[in-house]
């Protein structure tokens, strides 16, 4: 399991392993999503910040259909083999899209804020705006900065 961590990037976030659809975690629980992926620098979710690390992704439908937060980061650690804690969780807004065959992490670069800090320099960072998991036709928006509840 340690050696598929190891995978290819994605949109500068790199895809470990992926469970949906026929013989992935599907079969198991019908209603969810999951796959496995390295953020590789810190990336604005909403109104969280994801520091660079090893994450569990889940989407799982039936709290989307209540309206609850269905979209959940899970921190693995280096040494762990399964989820240790859910730092980020959040209310997705799915779209039709072109079915992929790798977990897709839609990001885009943004300028950081000094807040007045210094004039001289400047930092950028990345902020997730879609989620797909593979084999699914839809992508899951996450919501604005600042309407993570919504």
């Amino acid at each position: 399991m340690k050696a598929m961590r190891l995978a290819g990037a994605v949109l500068g976030l790199v895809l470990v392993a992926s469970g949906t659809g026929p013989g992935g975690a599907a079969e198991v629980s019908p209603g969810r999503q999951w796959a496995f992926a390295e953020i590789t620098r810190t990336t604005l979710v909403g109104d969280a910040w994801l520091a660079p690390g090893h994450y569990l992704v889940v989407h799982e439908h039936e709290r989307a259909a209540r309206g609850e937060a269905c979209m959940r980061f899970f921190e693995v650690g280096v040494a762990s083999e399964g989820p240790d804690e859910e730092v980020l969780a959040f209310t997705c807004h799915p779209r039709e899209a072109m079915k992929v065959d790798a977990l897709t992490l839609t990001t885009h670069v943004a300028m950081g804020d000094t807040h007045g800090c210094t004039y001289a320099w400047g930092w950028t960072m990345d902020v997730l705006t879609a989620i797909q998991f593979p084999g699914d036709a839809v992508e899951s928006l996450v919501p604005e900065r600042g309407r993570a509840d919504q």
